[in-house]
């Protein structure tokens, strides 16, 4: 079963995501998109290497100039698209999935996800595909990390950095950023302990969290401050010295207050349907309004220019959008943005965690084993006669002191129910009810 989304498309490999879907799909990207030249990249991942031959082949097929950029995280595969002057890029990363998963992720001529109505092209012309060949194809190898390294170095004050002196943990879940963050850090001055860095041996599953990254507490507890990725460095959750892993809604947060110091900003925020109320809040103190946008980098980024806002994201997967610098979500940039910010006010994290409103909040994966828009539906008619419901994308229930969304993964074929309140025992609450609900409905629609 292969999944489509804005990002692209994703499964098993190479059992649902075959080397052969592969090229059929590089090749349906470049006759939707009509490319001269395209970047491709890839993570760490044992498939990938393999895969990235086969959109290579692809590419080539169709007469397109193929810019090979190795292992490269995405958000600088991205950048990439523009400091070139690219069509576009595919990048071969399964980012937060487990390691038997994999995905192409297609970026447009702006270095941005494709719009839903060209990825419906793309899938539309996979079925169909017939491989030929057009001359003018071929391939060179390029080093964009150089100048993404120093465009980072521009984007921050390296000397205000230096001058503090913190000692950074990083944990690149030994994926594309490996080569890229502990070197950034460094050469801004941060005394950095770097684990998980070895590709291809990553030592936990690839999404950060609380549960995967609780092996590191102890090394923690002599640093100031800690950074975890996924697998293609486009998320960053951010650890503390006493509280561990912290939710990826903090990440947002302080990556907000970090520009609003820097800039002055107080313009609209733009946040997925499944963030936090502790980055309203946030954003209220600061001068900022908060607008939700369906959950997805695409949506946050359309609605984002829409708005004219310079910042958003999501903060249900630690994600930060920086419009006017990398407009895409940029693990490696907002570490940078966060560190500058501590640094130039001489804050200390743990002090500046205590300023902020406390939610507690769960995050809860069901496997499907029912049609997901079937139980959406049902979900829905179960609710909406006694509860206040949103519909922007999922079903979001306001229930007393909190909130729970229901809503299928586009990434994994997963029901995800997510939810958060400002008690600790109420959010327990909402959890079993949420999680009961959802295993209910799916035994009743078996029957």
């Amino acid at each position: 079963m292969l999944i489509f989304s804005s990002s692209g498309l994703r499964g098993i490999a190479p059992e649902w995501l075959t080397p052969e879907i592969a090229l059929r799909a590089a090749v349906a990207y470049a006759r939707a998109l009509n490319p001269d030249a395209v970047l491709v990249g890839r993570d760490t991942r044992s498939t990938s290497p393999l895969l990235e031959l086969s959109v290579v082949s692809g590419l080539l097929s169709e007469g397109v100039k193929v810019f090979r950029a190795g292992i490269v995280p995405t958000p600088t595969a991205f950048f990439a698209v523009r400091e070139l002057g690219l069509d576009g890029a595919i990048v071969i990363t399964g980012s937060h999935n487990p390691v038997m998963w994999n995905a192409l992720k297609m970026a447009n001529e702006e270095g941005t996800f494709i719009k839903d109505e060209v990825m419906k092209k793309i899938i539309d012309t996979l079925r169909e595909v017939r491989c030929g060949w057009k001359s003018g194809g071929k391939a060179v190898v390029v080093d964009i990390i150089e100048r993404y390294v120093q465009f980072l170095k521009g984007v921050v004050d390296c000397e205000v950095i230096r001058k503090r002196g913190l000692k950074v943990l990083v944990d690149p879940a030994a994926g594309a950023a490996s080569h890229v963050t502990p070197r950034v850090l460094r050469e801004v001055g941060c005394k950095v302990v770097s684990v998980n860095t070895c590709p291809y041996m990553s030592f936990r599953h690839y999404e950060p969290s609380q549960e995967t990254l609780a092996y590191l507490h102890r090394i923690l507890r002599t640093c100031d401050i800690g950074f975890a990725h996924d697998c293609d460095g486009d998320r960053l959750v951010i650890l503390d010295p006493r509280r561990g892993a912290l939710d990826p809604n903090y990440t947002l947060a302080l990556a907000l207050e970090s520009f609003h110091d820097k800039y002055g900003y107080k313009g609209f925020v733009v946040v997925n349907f499944a963030t936090s109320n502790m980055v309203r809040d946030v954003a209220e103190s600061l001068g900022c309004k908060v607008i939700y946008s369906k959950i997805g980098e695409v949506y946050v980024l359309e609605e984002m220019r829409h708005k004219g806002a310079l910042i958003g994201g999501e903060g249900s997967s630690a994600g930060v959008i920086f419009l006017r610098l990398n407009p895409t979500r940029d693990g490696i940039l907002t570490s940078l943005m966060i560190l500058e910010f501590l640094a130039r006010e001489r804050i200390d994290l743990g002090e500046k965690l205590e300023e902020y409103p406390r939610y507690y909040s769960f995050h809860e994966k069901i496997p499907l084993d029912t049609d997901a828009e079937r139980l959406t539906t049902r979900i829905y008619k179960d609710l909406a006669n006694s509860f206040e419901v949103e519909v922007l994308d999922g079903i979001k229930v306001s229930l007393d002191e909190g909130w729970v969304l229901f809503r299928p993964s586009r990434t994994e074929p997963y029901m995800r129910v997510i939810g958060e309140a400002i008690d600790e025992e109420r959010v327990k609450e909402l959890k079993r009810w949420g999680v009961k609900l959802v295993r209910d409905i799916m035994r009743e629609m078996a029957r």
